[in-house]
């Protein structure tokens, strides 16, 4: 299953507020959005890090 949990951060404090799916055969880079950050109250530049269960509520996408 090529598509896959990626977690996304804000630029400016580094909170991780919100998590997607991204196919990764078809996207090789790392995924770039402006969205609102409510720690920041701003609107700023989230970028892709990696999934890590524990920081992200222990949720995770299986393939059954």
């Amino acid at each position: 299953m090529p598509r896959e949990i990626v977690t996304l951060q804000c630029g400016d404090c580094k909170e991780r507020n919100y998590s997607t799916t991204k196919n990764r055969k078809t996207t090789t880079e790392r995924l770039e959005f402006k969205k609102f950050c409510r720690r920041c109250r701003k609107h700023t530049a989230h970028k892709e890090v990696k999934y890590h269960a524990a920081c992200c509520g222990g949720l995770a996408l299986t393939g059954n």
